[in-house]
């Protein structure tokens, strides 16, 4: 939502004409309806920037969707560096990885996953390799472990099988490149894309920050940068999305066409509206669901907003009479053209008043969900004098 502009909401007519009308309160008139000089429009996009307080560095795009799309926090952790220019390709550091632009020239600007744990076995390897102008390379480092290209993979087990399995297993870490072998007072072994280790004396296994290690070695700058005014990064906005395997998981941001609230047996089309002159335009067929495209599409990672008719004059009731029976903990399902979508889990069913700043309902939530409107509260006649809201979460 734009700042320093509070959005009112009018009344919802029997004939489904307004769910919301948005105005600026300085404007608020006590006659029915309201009058508007200026109109304010909202939105529910989530910023393309954030900056991660936990290790003082920027994610934006093309890094982020990248990031989020890998599962980030689970498989590459938060960034330990800016974006980079490492052999002519842009290229980003994180806490157990980093993702660089791809060298074909036909990828269009692809971002790939970089196998950090044999970068770092084999720069950790080098007979020729420096730190502060000191040779500290040779064999008898690490990579004296590396099995050789062609050869059997090493096997993988006890406490780091049991890790390499519970934290994402070849999909995370790739095939091993090393043995296992104990130095340091731990249990070491290397893979593709990182590395497991486990103290003798604790036996606490964890994986360790291959990217930053790299990125140090490689002379990238790991000093945190100034905040300026980037809001602050929240990983829940980015977590992955496996809903409960009704349907297909989209992938990224789609638009969907059909909606399904099996709570109430609903299952209807989805009809684009947009926002007019303040005005929040519903459907024209009285059994679709009228969904706001130009505040967000499922995906990304922000309030998709949808709104419904409760009745008709000449059919009585449609497509969301129901809606206030829908209680938390009940599924609704969105649905793209291919047969993919978004899951979601009610967490919230409220009424609110017909003068509630619509901010607060379209507005960004700070993650992945799903608002429906419709009609709502007492009827004197011509109009409904509430709203009823349904808030959902995507899993």
């Amino acid at each position: 939502m734009r700042s320093g502009r509070a959005l009112r909401a009018a009344v919802c007519r029997h004939d489904g004409s307004h769910v919301f009308r948005i105005v600026l309160a300085t404007m608020l008139l006590t006659s029915v309806g309201f009058s508007m000089a200026r109109t304010a429009q909202t939105s529910a996009n989530a910023p393309s920037e954030y900056f991660v307080p936990d290790t003082g560095h920027a994610l934006a795009e093309p890094f982020l969707s990248a990031w989020a799309a890998r599962d980030g926090m689970t498989s590459l952790g938060l960034p330990v560096s800016e974006p980079t220019t490492q052999s002519g390709r842009l290229a980003q550091y994180f806490e157990y990885g980093y993702l660089q632009m791809a060298s074909d020239s036909s990828s269009s600007g692809r971002l790939v996953l970089r196998r950090a744990g044999r970068d770092l076995l084999m720069a950790g390897g080098d007979p020729d390799r420096t730190v502060g102008g000191r040779r500290v390379g040779g064999t008898r480092t690490a990579a004296a472990y590396l099995v050789a290209k062609g050869s059997p993979a090493p096997k993988v087990s006890g406490r780091t099988r049991a890790y390499y399995d519970h934290h994402g297993g070849v999909e995370r870490f790739g095939q091993p490149i090393s043995q296992s072998y104990v130095a340091y007072g731990k249990r070491t072994q290397w893979f593709e894309f990182g590395r497991i280790e486990w103290a003798l004396t604790d036996k606490k296994v964890e994986a360790a920050p291959v990217g930053y290690e790299l990125a140090r070695i490689r002379g990238i700058d790991t000093s945190p940068i100034d905040r300026g005014t980037l809001p602050a990064f929240d990983p829940k906005r980015f977590r992955a999305f496996h809903g409960d395997g009704t349907i297909p998981e989209a992938s990224g941001p789609f638009s969907p066409v059909t909606i399904e609230i099996p709570k109430i047996a609903v299952t209807a089309a989805i009809e684009k509206v947009g926002i007019v002159k303040g005005i929040m335009e519903v459907p024209e067929n009285a059994w679709n669901v009228g969904w706001y495209s130009s505040l967000a599409k499922p995906g990304e990672r922000t309030n998709v907003v949808m709104a419904g008719h409760k009745d008709w004059w000449g059919i009585g009731p449609v497509v969301f009479w129901n809606l206030d029976l829908v209680q938390p903990g009940d599924k609704i399902y969105l649905i793209g053209r291919d047969g993919k979508g978004s899951t979601y889990v009610v967490d919230r069913s409220w009424e609110v008043d017909a003068n509630i700043d619509a901010g607060t309902i379209i507005g960004d939530t700070g993650g992945e969900t799903l608002t429906l409107i419709t009609c709502g509260g007492a009827f004197d006649g011509s109009e409904y004098l509430s709203r009823h809201v349904v808030r959902a979460e995507r899993i």
